[in-house]
């Protein structure tokens, strides 16, 4: 296996590792690099088997073996806890590695990622089981198709949606032979609320007023309430077009660990 890591900033300051969503590669953060790498030792991961990296191992696709094969990778390059970072799918693979391997994890941070992105009866804020039964039918007979049908659907809502679509299909055309996609797309049918509940270090869930894939009504469920902010006139990627706002969030947050403010 190859895992593709990008490092950014300075090597001696906070580790802060960018985990994307599914469908994506470490691409979709390059605009707001020049941002976080002032501040933070940046590391940009394509998840295994997705993007630039490689999954050509027997071991089972899943959350756990995902997680051990990015602390494995990451392991001489963190000379201390990191800030685990990650978006959509990403944010729940973060979640896994600070809930699992807390003494790697100085804080955790979710942009648009759903602790259930597929709809159960006690939890009606994501996307109909019906609607995603579907979209994995269209992955298996089209993956390019389906992708920039995905695309579409993240920009939705979004005052920027014509830029981002450019940029969100610019990445699939670099990305969309990545073989691990229908694995990737089955852990988003998972229900991932036992592993929020779970979690132990500091926490900012950030949540986009505009997102057509994630509700902002997630934010206001009593499970991430207390650690939720929102993300006013933007959609699902919201740290690209409004990457001001979300600078703000993410950066006043980490500053407000450090002043040691309660998680």
């Amino acid at each position: 296996m190859s895992l593709c890591i990008e490092q950014r900033g300075n090597p001696d300051a906070q580790p802060l590792v960018l985990l994307h969503g599914w469908g994506m590669s470490g691409a979709i953060w390059e605009s707001w690099l020049p941002v976080l790498e002032q501040d933070f030792h940046v590391l940009v991961v394509d998840l295994p088997g997705l993007g630039r990296s490689t999954f050509d191992t027997d071991q089972p696709y899943t959350l756990d073996t995902l997680t051990d094969l990015i602390l494995q990778q990451l392991a001489s390059r963190l000379t201390q806890p990191a800030i685990w970072l990650g978006w959509s799918l990403g944010g729940v693979v973060a979640a896994h590695i600070a809930q699992r391997y807390p003494e790697r994890a100085a804080a955790l941070i979710t942009i648009s990622t759903n602790p259930c992105f597929v709809q159960r009866a006690d939890w009606p804020e994501a996307m109909p089981r019906a609607t995603f039964d579907a979209f994995q039918r269209s992955l298996e007979q089209n993956p390019v198709k389906t992708l920039n049908r995905f695309a579409m659907l993240q920009v939705q809502g979004d005052p920027e949606a014509r830029n981002l679509l450019r940029t969100l299909k610019g990445i699939i055309a670099e990305s969309s032979a990545t073989p691990r996609l229908a694995e990737s797309l089955a852990l988003l049918a998972e229900d991932y609320r036992p592993l929020f509940a779970g979690l132990k270090v500091p926490r900012l869930f950030l949540f986009a007023a505009n997102d057509a894939l994630v509700p902002a009504a997630v934010g206001v469920q009593s499970l991430v309430k207390k650690d939720a902010q929102l993300i006013d006139s933007a959609g699902h990627v919201a740290f690209i077009t409004a990457e001001q706002a979300v600078t703000q969030a993410v950066v006043g947050w980490i500053q407000g660990q450090d002043s040691g403010a309660n998680p």
